[in-house]
């Protein structure tokens, strides 16, 4: 397996890895959500960054998983791609660079 093939099974075990990670918070959430699961009777979810200041309160940590876990899969979703340029020399030697992040 040369360079480009291996950079790209591994950016995609990468991503599986990732979107399991959410999926599994998701589902952990579910289950602490459907089983009653209060912790103190309330939960503190508070976010704070120069775009928006997100608090909520009053909820289980079921309900705090699950947003954990959504949010992992929506920044996975709109995350930077790596962009990779493949190129032979004069000599058939292939070489794998690396260009930037495309914005998608």
């Amino acid at each position: 397996m040369d360079k480009f093939s291996l950079v790209i099974v591994s950016k995609t075990v990468e991503r599986v890895c990732i979107a399991l990670g959410g999926i599994l918070c998701l589902y952990l959430g579910y289950g602490l959500y459907i089983h009653g699961i209060k912790q103190f009777e309330s939960g503190e979810l508070k976010i704070d960054s120069t775009i928006i200041t997100l608090f909520a309160s009053g909820y289980g940590p079921g309900v705090i998983f699950m947003i954990m876990g959504a949010m992992i899969l929506i920044v996975l979703a709109f995350k930077s791609h790596t962009t990779l340029k493949k190129s032979e020399d004069k000599k058939g030697n292939t070489k794998t660079t690396f260009v930037g992040y495309a914005k998608g």
